[in-house]
């Protein structure tokens, strides 16, 4: 499952494949979304856990800075950090 949907990720199909899922089985729409919820929670506790996890993962965030499309959602945020911090 988990690598289909990567594929299908890649591939762009993801959004309309859970549109979909999300109308003809609401069930499983339920467990993707609880699936990459974990996901999400177990990258949070790597982060505070594992200190080649922050690296690795601050290079993943770091490489966006490279291409000019990102530059408005960039801004964007540290914009908000900015106001979050205040």
């Amino acid at each position: 499952m988990f690598m289909d949907l990567i594929t299908e990720i890649s591939s762009g199909l993801a959004s309309k494949k859970l549109e979909k899922m999300k109308e003809e089985d609401p069930e499983k729409y339920q467990q993707t979304i609880k699936f990459f919820t974990n996901a999400a929670e177990l990258a949070v506790h790597f982060i505070r856990e594992s200190k080649e996890f922050r690296e690795a993962f601050a290079r993943v965030h770091n490489e966006f800075l490279n291409y000019p499309e990102c530059r408005s959602t960039i801004e964007k945020a540290i914009e908000k950090g900015k106001e979050v911090n205040k």
